[in-house]
């Protein structure tokens, strides 16, 4: 994007359909955990199966496809985040001012 993208242009990055709760699956094995550990929420108006983008832009003007398959690359992140803790650890103590 930096070399061929146009400045100003929105890229949505996509590749693989899936629900949100195809996802939650995906994480909880990435993270060796159980259906357990998730807390519903009632439903509430608008409520969201799954979300999607529109990814034909960056295909078409920039030739992009998915290389890596997304639980692959949930693994991979799932693992970096495990072997880098002190990248992330500081920002967990981080207050926001609620703005």
């Amino acid at each position: 994007m930096l070399v061929a993208g146009r400045a100003g242009r929105v890229y949505n990055v996509g590749g693989t359909a899936m629900t949100n709760g195809e996802m939650v699956d995906l994480l909880l094995a990435a993270c060796g955990r159980g259906r357990d550990q998730v807390d519903h929420v009632g439903d509430r108006s608008g409520h969201d199966r799954r979300y999607s983008v529109d990814w034909r832009r960056i295909r078409a003007e920039l030739g992009f496809a998915p290389s890596v398959e997304v639980g692959d690359g949930i693994a991979a992140t799932v693992d970096w985040y495990r072997d880098n803790p002190a990248w992330w650890r500081p920002l967990t103590s981080v207050q926001t001012t609620g703005r």
